[in-house]
């Protein structure tokens, strides 16, 4: 898997690509973001002029766009959990350890990291920090396309002199349509492919700290052997088969040695 995630790894991100074009999609579509030319009046009349009632919707107009870009967080944490799901089937599936959880994703894996015996601290280290792993927005992306805001500020971008309440709509849709085309190009030249690089990052930082470390072998022996008939289940069910078979076996040679000796008798 690792592998696989190392020639993908430059890769853009299909789920959270799909994401960003819903986002860009609502932006482009959605006017309610605007005042009408009569609340734009009456916020000339409250204000003073239009100088003013155009400062008050510029900030509007700048914070509502910069709260759409909020739903990008969903794409990124769920690109991230979805690669969680894919790395706790293979341990479930092909390395035996369902038996231990009946959690997938992050669950799974903090299930895991909770049984391993804190002397194995590489072992739990390597569960706990894939566990915690996310990707958000904010701490990510935010302050690029905070960056590509600039434009919606009145300092940056000034109405006319003279300008009126048409003057004051035209500019903010202006306005608008340029910042979201330039936060549009922000995100696709820069980000799409984050997803995938930060996956396999984790993913190897993963496979170092759990197979490849010093003592990993040992630790892994040290965490399996109290739950050996929880792993390996079948190999345990023929044992206790073939346990109870030798019982059964030894029971009747001793009631046929009793039969003998009361015959002998």
């Amino acid at each position: 898997m690792l592998e696989v995630l190392r020639e993908k790894r430059n890769d853009q991100d299909d789920y959270f690509k799909e994401q960003v074009e819903a986002v860009f999609q609502e932006c482009q579509k959605d006017q309610s973001i605007f005042p009408s030319l009569e609340e734009i009046k009456r916020r000339k009349n409250k204000e003073g002029d239009y100088a003013r009632a155009y400062g008050y919707y510029i900030d509007e107009v700048r914070t509502g766009l910069s709260r759409r870009f909020l739903n990008l967080d969903d794409g990124l944490k769920k690109s991230i959990e979805e690669l969680k799901i894919e790395i706790t089937n293979l341990l479930a599936n092909k390395c035996n350890l369902k038996g231990l959880s009946s959690h997938r994703g992050s669950k799974f894996l903090a299930d895991i990291a909770h049984l391993i015996p804190q002397e194995s601290s590489t072992l739990h280290e390597g569960f706990t920090v894939l566990a915690n792993f996310e990707l958000s927005y904010r701490g990510l992306i935010q302050y690029h396309i905070r960056g590509n805001l600039d434009n919606l500020k009145q300092d940056n971008s000034p109405l006319p002199k003279g300008g009126k309440e048409q003057d004051v709509l035209d500019n903010l849709q202006e306005l608008y349509k340029e910042t979201v085309y330039q936060c549009k190009n922000a995100l696709d030249n820069n980000f799409l492919r984050v997803p995938s690089q930060a996956a396999f990052a984790i993913v190897e930082e993963f496979v170092d700290l759990v197979l490849r470390s010093k003592d990993a072998q040992r630790q892994w022996r040290k965490f399996l052997l109290p739950y050996r008939a929880d792993i390996w289940t079948d190999t345990f069910q023929i044992l206790g088969e073939n346990t109870r078979l030798r019982q059964q076996w030894i029971q009747l040679i001793e009631e046929t040695e009793n039969i003998n000796s009361s015959l002998l008798q």
